[in-house]
Order: C-alpha cells, then structure tokens, then sequence
C-alpha cells in the first residue's frame, strides 16, 4: 500500500486526474489530507502547487481530507463514494456506480452507473447519468439534463428541472414554496404530495392521467389536468 499526507488548510482543492480502481473520499482532520492506494508506490502520483492537489492513482484509492475540500474528479473507472466533503464536489467522468452523502454542491457531466445522492447541501446538477438515480434530501436546485434510467426523487427542497428523463420518475416528500418542479418525463411518473402541500399544478400526458388531488380553479381531461392545490 503506498500512502502520502499533506499539511492543508481547512479548505484545499484536489483534482483527480484518474483512478483506475474504486474511489472513496471522506471528511477527517480538519488541516490534513491523506491518500492511500493499494499496491505499489508507483501507483500513487501526488504533487502540491500551493493549496491545489493534484492525484493519479492506478488502484483503488482512500481519500481522507478536511470537510471543506473542494474536489474535481477528471476521470473515475471503479465505484465512488463521497461522504462528508461540504465542498464543491466536480465529476467529469464516472464509470461506476456514484455515492453521495452528506455534500455540498455537486455537478456531474457523466456518470455510467447508478447515482444516489443523500443530504446535499448545495445545488446538484446533472448532465447526463446513464444508470438509475436516486435522490434524497437536496437543500438546492436539483436540475438534470438527460437520465436514461429511472429516477427517484424525495424532499427536492430547492426545486427541480428534469430536461429529458427516458425511464421512470417518482417524486415525494415536501414541496417548497416559491420554488418550480419541471419534468419532461418518456417513461412513467408518479408523484406524491404531503396532504398540506401548496402548489399551481399543470400535468400533460401522451398516455392516461389519474390524479386524486383536490385541485380548484383548472382544468381535468383525459391527458391534462391543472388547478391550484392548496393556499
């Protein structure tokens, strides 16, 4: 196993230039970061420019590094999971399956796999996630350009924009006032309101539409239905 650890302040940057194994970054000593990789010495590139760390590793990789860390991953072949890093947190590409828990900002240009997300307290934007999603607990605007499998949503707190989502789509939990839940949807959806929810609702679809709300103030037919729910 090689190993490296560098002296930071409580707010460094890392870029990853490639992991060719599974990828786990978690939060630590608030001045410290260490990074571990199996194997050989060889398999650990590490160089420091001022508070910008830069890393290549050639198996799987242990990052350990200060809460506030702000992280680019260029290119990631194995798994990843981030837990607890409040920084911005970049993707450029992910082959594997994606686990997010406890962050700050994320946005992700390609991920192969499953993504979940967990308590993010930041925006989260997607461009294209060829796997499953499942999000949970987003304080920001949730937006996603393209999702080519089924995607799961509760507690989108800071709204959402959904430009193209090819499977199915759920969403639940708490509605925000003030904020916009937009998606356009090729698969099934279903969504589920809480019972005080608050909302201006339009929904369109190319099959059949069932809604049980209480909407006032709209319209109901076949393939669309608005109205006001709630105050």
């Amino acid at each position: 196993m090689a190993m490296t650890k560098f002296e930071t302040s409580d707010s460094p940057h890392i870029t990853l230039r490639a992991c060719t194994g599974d990828l786990t970054v978690t939060s630590g000593d608030a001045r410290a970061a260490m990074i571990e990789v199996d194997g050989e010495e060889t398999n650990l590139t590490a160089q420091r420019e001022g508070e910008a760390i830069f890393l290549t590793a050639l198996e799987d990789c242990d990052i350990v590094c200060p809460p506030g860390t702000s992280i680019t991953v260029q290119q990631a072949t194995g798994d990843m999971h981030v837990r607890g890093i409040e920084g911005p947190l970049a993707i450029e590409s992910a082959m594997g399956d994606l686990s997010l828990r406890g962050v700050g900002a994320v946005a992700i240009r390609l991920a192969v796999g499953d993504l979940e997300v967990r308590q993010a307290r930041g925006d989260v934007t997607l461009n294209q996630v060829n796997g499953d999603i499942h999000i949970r607990n987003v304080e920001g605007k949730l937006t996603i350009e393209q999702c080519n499998g089924d995607l799961s949503m509760r507690d989108a707190l800071g709204g959402v924009e959904i430009k193209e989502a090819r499977g199915d789509v759920g969403l639940a939990g708490v509605l925000t006032p003030g904020k916009d839940y937009r998606a356009r949807v090729a698969g099934n959806v279903k969504l589920r309101f809480l019972a005080d929810a608050s909302a201006r609702c339009a929904f369109e679809a190319g099959g059949s539409l069932r809604c049980g709300l209480a909407l006032a103030d709209g319209e109901k037919g076949k393939h669309r239905v608005t109205g006001q729910l709630g105050a």
